[in-house]
C-alpha cells in the first residue's frame, strides 16, 4: 500500500528503552537496517506518548526525509521485527504503528538470522569478540535447564517469505555432499576435457549429487547429462540446462530394491499420488527442499507424507516450505528427528487448544452469572427488606 504524506498515524506499544537496547539498536541493528530506519524508530519512540493522530508529512519534516524514504525505513523496521503496521483505508488512510522491543545484544547475536548476518558482514572473529563482550553481562546458565515452551508450528506458518529465507540460510549445512551418490563412480572415465577440474567445485558437485538422489538417476546416467550441459570450448557448466535434462529423465535406479523413505522424492510423491506424474512445479519444490533447505531425501519423503496427511492430500507449495522451515528450525536430520518434532508440535497444539477451551468454558460461566435476572416477586421482597432496614437505621 503506497504511503501518502497526508495519511495519519497513531503509535502504540512504546516501552522504556534500556541502555543495552540502545546499544543493540545502533551497534547491531543499524549496519543492516540503515541509519534512516534507526532514526525513524527513535523518533516514533520519542513522540509515541502523544496519543493523537499525526500526519506523515510532519514525520517527514522531523526526519528530513521524503515520503518514499520514510516508507522504505518503515519497511526495514518491519522486516527486523521492530514495528507492526496496521492500516484502515479511506479517503485519507489511517495507520497504527505498534512498536516492538529491541533485542538485547546477546539475543541479537544468538538470533538464527541476525547473528549469521553479523558474522558474514564483519567476520567470525569480530562476531565471537562481540558475543564474549555481551555474554559477560549475563548470568552463567550452564547448570540450568531451559524449560521454555518450544516455538509453535502455527507461529512458523505465519512467518514471511524473507524470514523463512533467513532461517534456511542460517540452518542449512553448507558444502555437505549428499549421501547416496557415488562420486567416484560418477567421475570414473570422465576426462578433464569433458568435465574440466575448474568446474568440479563443491557447489557444482553438490548440485549434481542432489539432483541425482532427488530424481533417482544413476551415476552413469548423470555423467552423460552433465557432459551434455558443459560448453567445452568456453569451459562453462550450464546448471539450468542440467536441471531441465534431469526433470525430463525417467528414474533408472533398481527400484525393486528400494522402498519407503529410501525412494527418490520424485518417485515417493508420485507413489503417494497414486501414480500420477509429478508436475514440474512440484519437481522444482522437491529440488529446493534438498538444495536450499538442506534436507535429506528420507526427511523430504517424511515431509511429503506429513504434508499430505495434514493438508487434505494437497501438496501446496507455501505450506510445504513453511513446514520445511519449521523442521530446519528444529534441526531435523533424520526420519526419527522428524517423528519427534511432529510429536512435539502436535502436543503443543493440543495443549494450546485445551487451554483455549478451558478459558472459553470459564468465560461462559462468568457470563451466565452476570445475566441472572431476579423475578418480580424477588424484587418486591428486596425492596421491602431495604425499607425495613432503612426504618431501623433511622430509629437508631
Amino acid at each position: 500500500m503506497e504511503l501518502y504524506a497526508q495519511d495519519y498515524f497513531l503509535i502504540e506499544g512504546v516501552m522504556p528503552l534500556q541502555q543495552d537496547s540502545m546499544e543493540s539498536l545502533f551497534v547491531l541493528y543499524q549496519p543492516f537496517m540503515g541509519y534512516e530506519a534507526c532514526s525513524l524508530y527513535m523518533t516514533l519512540y520519542s513522540i509515541g506518548n502523544e496519543n493523537e493522530s499525526i500526519k506523515h508529512i510532519e514525520l517527514c519534516n522531523l526526519l528530513d526525509m521524503s515520503i518514499d524514504r520514510l516508507e522504505k525505513a518503515r519497511v526495514r523496521l518491519e522486516q527486523y521485527g521492530l514495528l507492526k503496521t496496521y492500516l484502515k483505508e479511506g479517503k485519507i488512510n489511517q495507520y497504527i504503528y505498534r512498536m516492538k522491543s529491541v533485542l538485547k545484544p546477546i539475543d541479537f547475536l544468538n538470533h538464527y538470522a541476525f547473528g549469521l548476518q553479523y558474522s558474514e558482514r564483519f567476520g567470525m572473529q569480530k562476531y565471537q569478540l562481540m558475543k564474549a563482550k555481551f555474554e559477560s553481562r549475563y548470568f552463567d546458565k550452564s547448570d540450568y535447564t531451559d524449560i521454555s515452551e518450544q516455538l509453535n508450528s502455527r507461529e512458523i506458518l505465519n512467518l514471511s517469505v524473507d524470514q523463512l529465507k533467513d532461517i534456511i540460510k542460517n540452518k542449512k549445512k553448507t558444502n555437505s555432499m549428499p549421501i547416496g551418490f557415488d562420486y567416484g563412480r560418477f567421475l570414473k572415465g570422465l576426462s578433464n576435457i569433458v568435465f574440466p577440474k575448474s568446474l568440479r567445485t563443491d557447489e557444482n558437485m553438490q548440485l549434481i549429487g542432489q539432483l541425482a538422489i532427488t530424481y533417482g538417476i544413476s551415476e552413469e546416467r548423470m555423467r552423460v547429462l552433465v557432459s551434455r550441459s558443459i560448453d567445452i570450448e568456453k569451459k562453462l557448466f550450464d546448471k539450468n540446462a542440467l536441471m531441465r535434462r534431469v526433470r525430463s529423465e525417467k528414474p533408472d535406479y533398481a527400484l525393486e530394491k528400494i522402498s519407503g523413505y529410501d525412494l527418490p522424492p520424485v518417485l515417493f510423491l508420485q507413489e503417494k499420488q497414486y501414480g500420477v506424474p509429478v508436475s514440474n512445479t512440484d519437481k522444482k519444490l522437491l529440488e529446493s527442499l534438498i538444495n536450499d533447505y538442506g534436507l535429506t531425501t528420507q526427511v523430504v519423503n517424511r515431509l511429503i507424507e506429513y504434508v499430505l496427511e495434514e493438508n487434505s492430500k494437497v501438496f501446496a507449495t507455501e505450506y510445504v516450505r513453511k513446514v520445511a522451515a519449521t523442521w530446519v528450525m528444529y534441526g531435523v536430520k533424520t526420519v526419527e528427528d522428524a517423528h519427534k518434532v511432529i510429536a512435539i508440535l502436535s502436543r503443543n497444539n493440543k495443549e494450546k487448544e485445551m487451554r483455549t477451551a478451558s478459558i472459553g468454558k470459564t468465560t461462559k460461566v462468568k457470563k451466565k452469572e452476570e445475566v441472572l435476572v431476579a423475578s418480580d416477586e424477588e424484587v418486591r421482597e428486596l425492596e421491602e427488606l431495604i425499607e425495613k432496614l432503612g426504618e431501623r437505621y433511622e430509629k437508631n
